[in-house]
């Protein structure tokens, strides 16, 4: 499942699903979805803001009366969004393709 406050990192080069840090027996494994997704076919609203994740990782949208965000893939994060994130190499040459520093 998706989470802006990911338990993994999946490496799509290496094919592996690699901890972002110490996950607890039985815990759930999230990844950020945007770090292997440029832009996706159907975005989704993500609650992890309710939960303490990191809100600006997607953008924000008002719903029902809590903070949520909508998931669209990395072409649509903000620039100061990238720095909070680990992406893979494919979404990394395209951003570097598509937003030159």
């Amino acid at each position: 499942n998706h989470s802006c406050n990911p338990s993994v990192f999946v490496d799509v080069d290496a094919r592996q699903v690699v901890a972002a840090h110490d996950i607890p027996a039985g815990a759930q494994l999230t990844f950020f979805y945007p770090s292997t997704e440029w832009d996706m076919d159907q975005p989704f609203r993500c609650w992890c803001a309710n939960k303490g994740g990191d809100a600006a990782a997607a953008t924000a949208t008002a719903g029902e009366g809590s903070l949520s965000c909508q998931v669209r893939g990395a072409r649509h994060l903000a620039p100061a969004d990238l720095a909070h994130h680990r992406f893979a190499p494919h979404i990394v040459r395209l951003l570097r393709r598509h937003r030159p520093e």
